[in-house]
């Protein structure tokens, strides 16, 4: 196989692997298992003597306050954003 095609063909898997993710987040509405995550998370911060909402900053409104409608719509339209980009990436290549 020529490089360029190896190119495309390692492409094509990394698309394919991110489609399942995206197929995989969006397929039910989860959101009743967010106080369950917070809990966990913040047993497991006390443990590790960390503070994940500083890991990932993307997380903090989820664990430090009430806006979780906010979140679950910023989440759900970046990943068709990210989908778009990925299919629409696909077509030019």
């Amino acid at each position: 196989m020529p490089p360029a095609c190896l190119g495309l063909t390692r492409f094509n898997s990394v698309q394919r692997q991110f489609q399942h993710v995206v197929d995989h987040m969006m397929q039910a509405d989860r959101r009743d298992r967010i106080s369950a995550f917070k809990d966990v998370t913040v047993t497991l911060d006390r443990l590790r003597g960390e503070d994940t909402a500083t890991v990932c900053p993307e997380l903090a409104p989820l664990l430090r306050g009430p806006m979780l409608r906010a979140i679950a719509r910023r989440t759900k339209s970046l990943f068709h954003r990210i989908a778009a980009r990925v299919s629409l990436a696909s077509i030019g290549r």
